[in-house]
């Protein structure tokens, strides 16, 4: 793909609002000297043709500096991690990541990485899979060409997941649970020396040595997936039960009580946090008891996930049945007061979303 085939593709799948954005983050860089790449996962969508919604550049330094005149110029806010010497600048609408262009070693399987500056060719030989290892340099005006040490587009043309080395899953086992995510997603196959390295990884207990919070992050990643009962399908294939606490990971019965909840919740106006809540615990509701108590204390849920998640399967689908059966926010507010305790009234559910405002005062004004 030529420079004006990118700045086609650019116009067609980024909104004129991202692009402007950082359009504007690449001049600002190249007045102190940098250069500035969009990198991983956006290009990989634009390849494929898909919406490009998020914006992750990178940058070979005075990352902070950068970030600071970003927010400062675009009205945006600022937040600075240190560690990986990222800044997020998140705005009314959208945000941008931009991080420093670096290198990362791994002490250990499932820890943290140390990360030290490095130029944009060791920075993408850090990262995951060769769809993900691309970047496309962006200028104030123009594109400059696209960077692909990997063979990240053959990948992608031929429908392949393949990681970059032996040690990837080993070096971060989160990289499993991405690999059902994207697997599933774009229906690519993990080529083979990536699913024995994968399955290698697994029989030597990696993802178990993640904490039970990222564990549980990477679910919630999942259940956000257009098929998370497919994908929640592909990772008990590859046996990953362990790594949530479970010594037998959802059987046929409890992917398809997930795909049916899925399927219910699309015609059912949730907020993110009572969606992914009400399929973290479908995901599960096949298992006994006890091992979604095992469950809940190994991933350090959230209140609302742990009683969902330890609570009778039929529970769970009566909230769902009422739920599609609701008319309108006073409906919905009926059925908060009507839930039992073991669901916090439903409303700890929607303490987040939009619809808790409109559904507010139908609870407040229910004579108790």
């Amino acid at each position: 793909m030529n420079v004006s085939a990118i700045e086609r593709a650019l116009a067609r799948h980024m909104s004129a609002r991202d692009r402007s954005r950082m359009r504007r983050v690449a001049a600002l860089a190249a007045r102190r000297g940098r250069r500035l790449w969009l990198v991983g996962g956006p290009v990989r969508d634009l390849l494929l043709g898909r919406a490009v919604t998020d914006v992750d550049l990178a940058i070979d330094g005075a990352v902070q500096q950068v970030g600071r005149a970003v927010a400062r110029e675009l009205g945006g806010r600022l937040v600075w991690h240190p560690r990986f010497s990222t800044a997020v600048i998140s705005f009314d609408v959208g945000r941008l990541d931009l991080v420093r262009t670096r290198t990362e070693t791994y002490a250990a399987p499932a820890r943290l990485p140390r990360v030290r500056p490095a130029g944009i060719a060791r920075d993408l030989a850090r990262r995951d899979f060769s769809i993900n290892a691309m970047a496309l340099e962006i200028r104030p005006r123009s594109c400059g060409e696209l960077l692909d040490p990997f063979a990240g587009r053959a990948d992608l043309d031929a429908g392949r997941l393949r990681v970059l080395h032996e040690a990837s899953f080993a070096d971060d086992p989160t990289r499993v649970f991405r690999a059902a995510r994207f697997a599933t997603r774009f229906g690519f196959r993990v080529e083979q020396r990536t699913h024995s390295w994968l399955l290698d990884s697994v029989s030597r207990g990696e993802p178990c040595r993640l904490s039970g919070e990222r564990v549980a992050a990477e679910l919630r990643h999942v259940l956000r997936e257009g098929r998370p009962a497919a994908t929640m399908g592909l990772l008990a294939r590859w046996e990953l039960g362990a790594s949530w606490g479970a010594p037998a990971t959802p059987g046929p019965r409890g992917v398809e009580r997930l795909r049916h909840a899925a399927r219910r919740m699309k015609a059912i106006r949730l907020g993110d946090r009572e969606r992914v809540a009400l399929l973290f615990a479908c995901a599960f509701h096949d298992l006994p008891r006890e091992t979604r108590l095992n469950i809940a204390d190994r991933l350090r849920v959230m209140r609302v996930e742990r009683r969902l998640l330890v609570s009778g399967p039929e529970r769970v689908d009566e909230i769902l049945a009422r739920l599609s059966r609701a008319d309108g926010h006073a409906g919905r507010a009926a059925i908060c007061r009507a839930a039992n305790p073991p669901f916090l009234r439903l409303a700890a559910l929607l303490a987040r979303s939009d619809d808790y405002t409109r559904i507010r005062p139908f609870l407040e004004n229910d004579g108790t």
